[in-house]
């Protein structure tokens, strides 16, 4: 009777070292976000004028910087709004 209790006891050992090895999941972060390029506007700043106004604000102001590529971008109007000063 001990010996099959010890081999019970084994094999309940066992078994809980190869299932400790199971779980937890995985440890892995998501991806990060896609990286804006800073060479092109991005879609937000031409949502509305006041933030078309608020990235044009933002641009660095240096004769050395890359210039934007502005392809289709379409500045924002409105006929109801004061105009900004930039």
């Amino acid at each position: 009777m001990t010996r099959q209790l010890l081999m019970l006891m084994a094999a309940g050992a066992a078994t809980a070292v190869l299932l400790s090895g199971c779980g937890g999941g995985t440890s892995a972060e998501p991806p990060p976000p896609p990286v804006q390029a800073n060479d092109q506007v991005p879609p937000s700043a031409t949502a509305t004028t006041a933030a078309f106004v608020d990235f044009t604000r933002s641009l660095n102001k240096s004769d050395s910087a890359e210039p934007l590529k502005v392809g289709n971008v379409m500045p924002p109007t409105s006929e109801t709004e004061e105009p900004r000063q930039l």
